[in-house]
């Protein structure tokens, strides 16, 4: 969570009241302690004892974790650049899921990181050797599945077209 006040403060809330409505329907929970958050964290070292069986008066709550270490322990400067998905090959360098087209800023990028005409996109997805089905996504701005889609090359080549024509972010 990035480190402004306000954000912290309303995260807090809504994560506080969402444990205090967990710790009314478990009241067993409020004969717990917890040493990092004494007040609402005896809630999470509840429900952290139910969920890995194991007693602790020292599970991090979530508003903990989230107001006071990880601001701590992350650079969010870099954060920009972590999130944008066309650039994780170059910062992992792996060909675990190979990336066969890129588009950032407007530019389309081959498999190899090589700059390419839009039009020569269709070909390569028509003509793809390997591949009959294709994945694309955007870059920004979306996770947990979202603006995803897994279809044949004249499918994708519709999509590609979409996001070009919106100048979105994203891969093939």
């Amino acid at each position: 969570m990035k480190n402004s006040f306000l954000r912290r403060r309303v995260f807090d809330l809504r994560v506080g009241v969402k444990d205090l409505l967990w710790g009314i329907k478990n009241p067993e929970s409020f004969k717990r302690k917890n040493n990092l958050s004494p007040i609402m964290g005896r809630f999470s070292s509840y429900k952290f004892e139910l969920l890995s069986g194991v007693k602790s008066d020292d599970y991090l709550s979530d508003s903990f974790y989230f107001n006071r270490v990880e601001g701590k322990i992350n650079n969010f400067e870099l954060s920009d650049y972590f999130n944008h998905k066309g650039y994780l090959p170059s910062i992992l360098q792996s060909n675990a899921i190979p990336l066969l087209i890129n588009s950032i800023s407007g530019v389309v990028y081959d498999a190899d990181d090589k700059v390419i005409d839009v039009s020569a996109v269709v070909d390569r997805l028509r003509n793809d050797p390997v591949n009959d089905e294709f994945v694309i996504k955007r870059s920004v701005g979306t996770g947990g599945g979202g603006s995803v889609e897994i279809c044949k090359a004249g499918k994708i080549i519709s999509f590609f077209n979409l996001f070009y024509q919106k100048k979105y972010d994203f891969f093939i």
